[in-house]
């Protein structure tokens, strides 16, 4: 007879259980869409792939304050840095899928929110498709080469969880749904 251990403590079993739970929310992506929408705009620059403006550093950081906000008022403040410190060993470990098992997407869009690269292509994405505009010049086959696969499903994965839409992108350029 073959057990299967789970890897995760009990109470970052039940953190990650309540954080998955809130990142569905229509409130957590209704605060976290608005955001996005407020500032995206300003994330059109033409080298927009080469560039990176100071203010947008400051967006990236109150977009994490945000949810970091969000997630401690559902989850506690105690309980999200227990998790925190937890987390850098259960991802540093070969069996890393093993241990996350239902939660490696979760922890994924946690991990994605916090990469400014993500940020920046999902900001611009967004511009792009509020204002019916195709992907620069470019832009599509840069992210490509630029942006592995597992980039790309972060930043998809974000989009889908946080703030409620589908988003694919590929060669064509983005293609959004809300859900």
């Amino acid at each position: 007879i073959f057990f299967r251990i789970m890897s995760i403590p009990a109470q970052h079993h039940a953190t990650l259980t309540k954080i998955q739970q809130a990142l569905t929310e229509p409130a957590f992506k209704a605060k976290c869409l608005a955001f996005v929408d407020q500032h995206c705009d300003e994330f059109l620059a033409e080298s927009q792939e080469d560039e990176n403006k100071l203010e947008w550093t400051q967006y990236h950081k109150d977009y994490q304050a945000l949810v970091e906000a969000a997630l401690e008022q559902e989850v506690g403040s105690q309980a999200t840095a227990e998790l925190c410190s937890a987390l850098p060993g259960l991802l540093g470990s070969d069996d890393t899928a093993n241990k996350l098992g239902e939660f490696s997407e979760t922890i994924g869009v946690l991990v994605s929110i916090t990469d400014f690269r993500d940020f920046k292509m999902m900001m611009a994405s967004r511009a792009r498709e509020r204002q019916n505009l195709p992907e620069a010049s470019g832009d599509a086959a840069k992210r490509m080469s630029v942006a592995g696969d597992s980039q790309r499903d972060a930043v998809d994965a974000v989009l889908k969880h946080a703030l409620g839409v589908d988003h694919t992108l590929g060669a064509e350029g983005p293609a959004w749904k809300v859900l």
